[in-house]
């Protein structure tokens, strides 16, 4: 299995709010190098080449419970190193892709340095404040991210706006745009 190439995807260039995700593209499948092995707590994880595959059960009888790898990046903070979670694509095409893999974190990093310099991969403010340990994506000089007809603004942005829990940089038309429509909504609130 080879590592053929790496990028972020970021929805919202397609007007998607969807946060950055790191995404790799491989030759083949990877194969198991270390069988999945259970842990306290529910835990199972095994190593695929070099990337890693966890999954979580509160109770032996009860469904797989969601988990990332911030949950992932808590629960082994002393026994394992940290990972992001990423989409696997296997080939060409996007139809080839496979959920569930994640990436131990400098290796994700060198990865990301190597194929698509514009992102780093930093520690989530946000997800440290819900007790969580997780690597986003981040633009070093993200373009407005208002969506026009066709595509983004991509104009040199002024401040971000919280939209679905999701930092969206706005150039200062934009900005204002959106602070005028949400003063205008507030204000008919208010008269109603």
């Amino acid at each position: 299995m080879k590592i053929e190439d790496a990028w972020i995807d970021d929805p919202t260039l397609r007007g998607e709010l969807e946060p950055p995700m790191l995404c790799i593209r491989v030759d083949e499948l990877p194969g198991v190098t270390i069988e999945p092995e259970d842990f306290a707590g529910g835990w199972t994880v095994g190593k695929y080449g070099p990337f890693v595959k966890y999954t979580q059960r509160d109770h032996p009888k009860q469904p797989l419970s969601p988990v990332s790898a911030g949950d992932f990046n808590i629960r082994f903070r002393r026994r394992l190193p940290p990972v992001v979670d990423l989409q696997l694509f296997v080939g060409e095409g996007e139809e080839n892709q496979h959920d569930g893999f994640s990436l131990p974190l400098s290796r994700a990093r060198q990865l990301v340095r190597k194929h698509d310099p514009s992102w780093r991969l930093l520690l989530s403010d946000r997800e440290a404040q819900a007790g969580s340990i997780a690597w986003m994506p981040v633009q070093s000089n993200p373009g407005c991210r208002h969506w026009l007809d066709t595509e983004a603004c991509m104009g040199k942005p002024t401040s971000t706006i919280r939209v679905n829990d999701l930092d969206v940089p706005l150039c200062s038309t934009h900005l204002t745009e959106h602070n005028a429509k949400f003063a205008a909504k507030r204000a008919a609130k208010a008269a109603s």
